[in-house]
Formats: C-alpha cells, structure tokens, sequence
C-alpha cells in the first residue's frame, strides 16, 4: 500500500470515530491533523457539537479537539468566539471555552453569563463541575436572584447549584432592592455566605451596611428573609443623618446585639440588646443639642430614615443637653419617645423614675419623682412636665435670692417657658410648701 493511501486512511478514521461516547460535532469546515501525542481536529463556522450521553450541548465559532492515541477519546475540547453551552439545568455564554468530557468539567473565560430558574450568574472566568452542579466563579462576580430582587457581588464566588448555596469571598457584599418608593439596602464584608435564593445569609468579619443615610458596622451579621431582620453581632454600632429639615440631625446607636426590622426590604425598626446606647445630635437655632438614651435594651421605630419612636426598658437613664447649657436628666425603669418629622415631641418615664431639670443658666433646679412621668417638648425646649402616681415636686430658684416650692399629689404638674418655671400645681391629696424669694430689705 502506497503512503498516501495510509494517510488517507488514517485521516478518514480519524473523521469517522465517535468522540466521545455520543458526543457528535459539526462545523463548515474541518481539518485533522496528527501529531506526535495524538490527532488534533481543528473546526471552523457555526460549529455545534452534541454529548447526548450527558444530555450538553455547545455551539462557538470555531473549535477544537484533541484525541489521545492510547484511547482513541477526544482529552479536551476547545471553543472560541460567541460560546454557548447548554444542559439539563442552565444555558452558559462566553468568549472561550475548555470542555473536558471525561471529567465533565467546563473552565468558561471571557465574560461569562451562566442563567438557569430563578438565577444569573456573571463572571470573567468560572469553573462549572457539571457532575456535582459546581460553579467556581472568579473576578468580578454577581449572582442575581431577579424575583427576589436580590444580588450578591464578589471577587470570587463558589456556588453549589444542588443545594442553591455557596460562599462568596473578596469584597463580598449583597444588594436588596426594594419597591419604586424604598431605597436600596447594601450589606458587605469579608466573607459572605448564602442560601435558599439567597433568602438566608450570613456576613464574616467587616461587616458594613448602608440604606439612604444610615451606616452600620459590625463584627458578624445574619440576613434572615422570612423572619424581615438582619442581626448583627460583635461591636454593632448604627449612625445615620436624618433628612429633611434641618439636615444636620444625626443618630449614633450602639449595643452588644443589634437587629435591624426590614419591611418589604426597607429599614423600619432597630431593636437593641444588652447595653443599649443612642445618642442623638440636634441642629436647633444653629446650636448643637444632644441627647443620650442608656437602657438594658431597646427599640428605634423609623419612618423613612427619619426616627418615629424610641422605647427602651431596663436601667434606663436619659441625659439631655441643650446647646445653650440646659440639662435634663431623667432616670427609671422605662422610657418612651415620640417624634414628629424626626423631632422629640414628647417622652413618657416610667417606673422608679427621677427627673431632673437645670435651665441653661443654671440658676434653679426642679426635681420630679412619681411612678409616670411625661415630658412635651417645643421646638426642642420643654414646655410641660407631669408627674403622677405619689408624685413629688422640689424646685429652687437662686434668682434674686432663693425661693423653693415643695409639692406632692397624685398628680403635680409644671410649665416653663423659655426654659424657666412659670407654674406648678397639684392635685390629689395635695401637700405643698412654697417659700418665696428673699427681698432686700428697705433703705
């Protein structure tokens, strides 16, 4: 037999052996070529190529196939340009890529977009394991989950399709979307891990949190969508700058365990626990007014990312500070807050509770006691004070001498205007004393 009728024959063996099990490819134009470690089969246009077996399907631009001479078997396969490959289970895009059909391992480069039920998958290069419903993604990846208008962004993420889980690392951060009127909810940190379509997650180290004006940190942080809450633990602490008018105010909250209450994937309510601290910073009349809650444990209700109410409970101890000098100091076993656009419109004490009140040029002091205080306030000024329930009232005035007024009831009530004692009054079972101030005496 003349050479050219074996090289033919070798090349015509090549065209016509099966690939790999059932595999079967196509293209325009084709070329085999053999070489010292087998038989590379280079295929150019439209090239489509079918592994019924595994029930795969992969169409590019062109392609190529190497076989090994011991086996007989295409080793590895090669697509460029306009890939696509698709399964049982997702459909796959990208600029390149290296089928290995014996371990049914897919390296996609280029931009890759990997979309299957309710997922889509971006990356520069992923790994997919087609066996075991592997996705190894790398540089700049996201994972949406569209229904639930939810995202999660990383350097690197590796995703079991099986169990709809995986781990995302580098920068790691997910991304809520909310309804037309809310605002996006962002979370990040370290290492970020996640399930059920991303309905559960769950931050490592770093953790950072950010919606509208409000910022929160903290060391670890769990997302649970069911349950409407993010908790975070390890060092939280929330702050924020309340919008509107004045623009300036701004809230700092700190606990050992803190949860933030989402509604439709906006933040409506903060919940602390254990070492409760919030501390508020007022714009008024281009001073800086300050108030600082400490309780056992809390709750801060917003509406938008304004405050609506704060109730805590446990220890409570309130100081507030005007920024022309005033002190209110109150104390007891729980406190309520009322806000109107963001600003303090009133507060209820409760329990075992003291109230005391310095006016900005420290010249008086007025103590109530009683088993309910309320407190209303004025453009950030307090303008009434009511005690009930055996309540006491000692107030002294170093003004023009001194006076004191001394009162107990059922009920003792007080009125101020421009931060000083205009009126006090009792009621019930009244017992009062009233000295007035010391006069000089006539020339």
């Amino acid at each position: 037999m003349s050479p050219f009728v074996v090289v033919v024959a070798l090349v015509l063996g090549a065209l016509c052996r099966p690939l790999f099990a059932a595999e079967e490819i196509r293209a325009e134009w084709t070329e085999t070529i053999r070489t010292a470690d087998g038989v590379l089969r280079i295929s150019v246009g439209e090239v489509s190529m079918q592994d019924r077996a595994r029930g795969i399907a992969i169409s590019a631009d062109s392609a190529r196939a190497w076989f090994s001479t011991h086996t007989n078997l295409v080793e590895k396969y090669l697509f460029f340009g306009h890939v696509f490959l698709q399964d049982t289970v997702r459909q796959v895009r990208s600029a390149a890529l290296e089928y290995d059909p014996g371990e049914e391992a897919a390296i996609f480069t280029g931009r890759v977009e990997a979309v299957d039920v309710g997922r889509i998958l971006t990356a520069r290069k992923m790994v997919y394991l087609l066996k075991k419903g592997l996705l190894d993604a790398r540089g700049a990846v996201r994972l949406v989950y569209p229904e639930q208008g939810v995202s999660v962004q990383a350097e690197a993420i590796r995703y079991d399709a099986s169990g709809d889980s995986g781990e995302a690392v580098g920068d790691a951060g997910a991304v809520w979307v909310p309804g037309p009127d809310g605002d996006t909810l962002r979370a990040g940190a370290d290492t970020l891990r996640f399930y059920e379509q991303g309905e559960r997650m769950r931050f490592v180290e770093g953790v950072q949190i950010a919606q509208a004006g409000m910022r929160a940190g903290s060391q670890t942080a769990c997302y649970l969508k069911q349950e409407g809450r993010l908790e975070l633990e390890g060092a939280p602490e929330a702050v924020w700058t309340q919008q509107g008018d004045p623009a300036r105010d701004s809230v700092d909250i700190r606990a050992d365990r803190m949860l933030l209450g989402l509604e439709e994937g906006r933040l409506d309510r903060i919940l602390l626990y254990q070492s409760a601290e919030i501390c508020m910073a007022v714009l008024q009349d281009r001073v800086v007014e300050t108030r600082l809650i400490r309780a056992d444990t809390a709750v801060v209700g917003l509406s938008g990312d304004r405050l609506k109410e704060i109730k805590a409970r446990g220890g409570v101890e309130a100081l507030f500070r005007s920024g022309e000098g005033a002190k209110t100091d109150l104390s007891g076993d729980k406190i309520q807050m009322a806000f109107e656009e963001g600003q303090l419109d009133s507060l209820m004490l409760e329990g075992k509770q003291v109230t005391t009140y310095v006016p900005a040029d420290g010249m008086a002091v007025s103590r109530l006691s009683g088993g309910r205080i309320a407190i209303r306030f004025q453009d950030g000024e307090i303008r009434h004070i009511r005690a009930d329930q055996e309540a006491v009232c000692e107030h002294t005035s170093l003004e023009d001498g001194e006076e004191s007024i001394r009162l107990t009831g059922d009920r003792v009530e007080l009125d101020f205007e421009e931060g000083h004692l205009q009126r006090a009054r009792s009621t019930g079972g009244v017992r009062g004393r009233y000295t007035p101030a010391k006069k000089e005496a006539p020339p």
